[in-house]
């Protein structure tokens, strides 16, 4: 398993990561490219603090730009739980910096529970950024990925 990687920099100019495992990544890397180009775009939609560097074993995007918004900071997070396709195992895969809290609906902290979109002004936004990530993350033993929860966090998670 290789790795994909994002980071941002909030109002503070602190950086905020999170990554992914991706398959072994040999020959060209065209297609690769293209769909972590979708993970960033879709990415983007759900924070704040716009992903500005990204990257596997090179670097494809390096331009630090911090945000000019006071809100986006890389302690509000989004967790994300993922359930793996063998075994059905949940787990908390990733914490995703500078979410963007203006998408949560009737005081909820969910964008996404038990795998359903629970949000309806951002529900397309929510599914293309689901749609981009089970497109080219897998579990740490290479099996395909679901997104179970996507869910706001603070920074002492």
């Amino acid at each position: 398993m290789d790795k994909a990687f994002f980071s941002s920099h909030d109002y503070d100019s602190e950086v905020g990561t999170f990554q992914i495992n991706i398959e072994e990544v040999t020959g060209d890397v065209t297609a690769l490219k293209l769909a972590l180009a979708t993970l960033r775009t879709a990415t983007n939609a759900l924070v704040i603090a716009q992903i500005d560097h990204a990257g596997f074993i090179d670097i494809t995007w390096n331009t630090p730009s911090p945000t000019t918004d006071p809100f986006g900071q890389r302690e509000i997070k989004w967790q994300l739980v993922v359930s793996e396709a063998v075994t059905g195992n949940k787990y908390a895969s990733n914490e995703i910096p500078s979410a963007d809290l203006a998408l949560l609906e009737n005081g909820s902290p969910y964008l996404v529970k038990s795998g359903a979109v629970v949000v309806t002004a951002a529900a397309a936004a929510v599914n293309a950024w689901i749609t981009a990530f089970e497109a080219v993350a897998f579990s740490p033993a290479g099996n395909a990925i679901s997104v179970w929860d996507l869910y706001q966090v603070g920074r002492n998670i």
